[in-house]
C-alpha cells in the first residue's frame, strides 16, 4: 500500500502487515492527525507480534512529517477495498445460482484442522467455501494447503472445460477443430 511504503510514517517499523488491523488503525489515526507514539501504540491489535517498545521510532519518523497526501491514499485504498467487496458479493450471488438442489441450504462440515478454519474465517473466505461446497457437493477445503481461492480457480477451469466440451458439435472429428474452442490451443 502506498501509505505504508513511505518511511516518513515509520509504521513499517512496528507492523509487518500494513493493511492488517494494527497497520490500518495506525494509518487512519495518523491521517486523523494523531502524532503521539504512545497513543498510536494503543491501536496495536492483541495478535500483533511486535512489542509496544518498537513504537518509539514512529515518533521520530512522524516528527519529519508526511512527504505526500496520506488522506488521499487512504481514500483510494478504501474505495478499492469497497469495490472488491462488491465484486465478492456479486460472485457469491452468482455462485448461489449454481448450487446443486440436493446441497442447497446445507453447510459444509466443520474443518478438522482448526488453524485452517481460523485462517479461512480471518480471510473472510468462509462464505465462499460454503458456496463452493454446495456447488460441488464436496468440501475440497479439507485437503491441506487448499483454500477457497484455489478451489475457486480449479472449479472455474473444470467448469470452463465442461462448457467448451459440451458446446462441441456432435459428429465433429478431432481433425476438424471447433472454431473458437479452447482445444485449438493445445
Amino acid at each position: 500500500m502506498a501509505v505504508a511504503a513511505s518511511p516518513a510514517y515509520g509504521a513499517h517499523l512496528v507492523v509487518s502487515d500494513i493493511d492488517g488491523l494494527t497497520g490500518m488503525a495506525i494509518i487512519k489515526a495518523i491521517v486523523a492527525g494523531e502524532r503521539d507514539a504512545r497513543r498510536l501504540a494503543q491501536f496495536r491489535d492483541r495478535r500483533c507480534h511486535k512489542a509496544k517498545k518498537r513504537f518509539p521510532p514512529v515518533k521520530r519518523a512522524l516528527a519529519r512529517g508526511p512527504s505526500f497526501q496520506p488522506g488521499q491514499a487512504l481514500k483510494m485504498y478504501d474505495a478499492i477495498k469497497e469495490r472488491i467487496a462488491g465484486y465478492e458479493r456479486e460472485l457469491l450471488r452468482r455462485m448461489a445460482e449454481m448450487e446443486r438442489d440436493e446441497t442447497r441450504g446445507q453447510n459444509a462440515p466443520k474443518l478438522h484442522n482448526v488453524r485452517k478454519g481460523q485462517k479461512i474465517l480471518a480471510a473472510d473466505d468462509e462464505p465462499k467455501r460454503q458456496a463452493l461446497c454446495r456447488i460441488s457437493g464436496v468440501d475440497l477445503a479439507t485437503i491441506d494447503a487448499i483454500g477457497a481461492e484455489t478451489i475457486q480457480i480449479v472449479m472455474s477451469f473444470v467448469m470452463s472445460c465442461w462448457w467448451h466440451l459440451s458446446t462441441k458439435p456432435s459428429g465433429s472429428s478431432p481433425e476438424k477443430p471447433v472454431p473458437g474452442s479452447w482445444l485449438n490451443d493445445f
